[in-house]
């Protein structure tokens, strides 16, 4: 069977909210009969959003959390890991999935797949900082300032429809995490 694109299921539940997407949103979105999605997700629209938490850690595996533990500098680091947020957030005019899924009722069944995600990010930002020069104690701090200001820029750009807003929040996050 063919790898499918969860992309179109990541949308649906951006847009729609967990409770709010319906297996025929779901399956218009991919171009699949209801039963073809059930054959791929026996689990129903629980495992969806699953396989969709799994797409959305490897790609900040890689593109975000990957970065800021290489050999390169600091500095360095964090720009590869911004460029990796930038994509993955289409510049701010995508909302976060990890916000949407981790309200209401269904924040029970994904917090686990959140708090691991966030914890490697907050984790990961906090190595960069303190190789910076900053103190744990510090650095621990501005890297959960800086995920703070990355999804509240998320929330004023798509609010505003002003990207520049998510765009000048990343770009001062160097002079915000880096001693």
């Amino acid at each position: 069977m063919a790898t499918l694109d969860l992309s179109p299921i990541s949308d649906v539940f951006r847009h729609q909210g967990y409770n709010g997407a319906s297996l025929s949103m779901i399956a218009e979105a991919v171009g699949l009969k209801r039963a073809s999605l059930y054959h791929r997700f026996p689990g129903g629209k629980q495992e969806m959003a699953e396989a969709v938490l799994a797409d959305v850690r490897e790609y900040f595996l890689i593109n975000v959390v990957g970065p800021l533990h290489s050999n390169e500098s600091p500095a360095d680091r964090l720009i590869q890991a911004i460029d990796g947020i930038r994509i993955f957030y289409r510049d701010g005019r995508k909302s976060c999935l990890i916000d949407v899924l981790s309200l209401g009722e269904p924040a029970a069944l994904f917090r686990p797949y959140i708090s691991e995600l966030i914890a490697a990010w907050t984790d990961a930002m906090t190595v960069v900082s303190r190789d910076s020069g900053h103190t744990e104690v510090r650095a621990r701090q501005l890297a959960e300032e800086s995920l703070i200001r990355i999804q509240g820029a998320l929330v004023v750009s798509r609010s505003m429809m002003a990207s520049d807003v998510f765009t000048r929040v990343l770009d001062s996050l160097p002079d915000h995490l880096l001693a």
